[in-house]
Parts: structure tokens; sequence; C-alpha cells
């Protein structure tokens, strides 16, 4: 069985995507950098006293995004995904390992637009070994933007 102890410590998942970026440098846009510091006030909330982790691609954008995160949050914990080529993908397995791997109340994963849209959905399936089976539903909470596995009795 997988070791818990590291899910046991971690409350929750934060996955943003970078801010606009310049296409030629890869570099936040004036834009980007205001977006970034936008999103990082409304986290804030979310992370106040406790521990926090920033995880994050190699690439200009998502490595300057997290440095935006981290000065607006007040943390100093930041950890590159992987020594690549800014622009190779990582595997989709590294991701979720690397998020396991922390050892923080709240992981704060910057990454690109495919990455933010598919991590939710594996981290789901891979991180917390849910899926979708027979007679069972995603309860969908559109107000409070929760997602929830329902199973019959």
């Amino acid at each position: 069985m997988e070791n818990q102890s590291n899910i046991n410590n971690q409350e929750l998942l934060i996955v943003v995507r970078h801010g606009e970026y310049y296409s030629n440098t890869k570099d936040l846009t004036p834009v980007g950098i205001r977006q970034i510091s936008g999103l990082g006030s409304k986290i804030l909330p979310f992370v106040k006293g406790k521990t926090v982790g920033i995880i994050h691609a190699p690439a200009p954008r998502t490595t300057q995004s997290a440095e935006i995160l981290a000065k607006v949050l007040g943390v100093n914990i930041i950890t590159q995904l992987y020594e690549l080529d800014p622009e190779q993908r990582y595997g989709d397995d590294d991701v979720i390992l690397a998020i396991k791997e922390q050892k923080f109340n709240i992981v704060i994963a910057v990454t690109h637009d495919s990455y933010a849209e598919w991590l939710p959905c594996r981290f789901i399936k891979g991180y917390m070994k849910k899926k979708i089976s027979h007679a069972n539903a995603w309860l969908i909470d559109l107000k409070r933007l929760n997602v929830e596995l329902i199973k019959p009795d």
C-alpha cells in the first residue's frame, strides 16, 4: 500500500496556470505580472497560517509566476519540478509524484495550460485513487466550486 503520510498532511492543492507572456521571450508581460499578483491576493486567505510549498515547471513564465506568488503569499519554498529544457513536457506521472512528495499543508503547482486543465482530473484519479465506476457520480458544486465522488452504500 502507498505511504499516506504526506497525503494526510496535505489539505489543498492549488493548480495555477502562469500569467500572460511574450511569445518571443517566454517572460511574463506586465499584464501577466498583474494577473499573478492579483491571483496571489485571492489565494492568500486559503493559505494564511499554513505551510505552503510551490512547485513549478521550468519555463521562464512558470518560474516568474511562482516567484510572484511566493512574494505575495510570503512563502519562500519554491521547487522547480525538474531540470529540463524549458519547452520540454514532463511526464504526467512525474507531476503527480512531485505533488505527493511535498511535505506541506498546501501545495501550489504553477504550470502550463494543458496541465492546468488536465491535472485536477488526473489528480483525483491518480493521487486520491478515485475514479468513476458503475453507479458512481461526480458531484460538482458550482456555488462552492467543489468536486466530490458519490458512491452508493
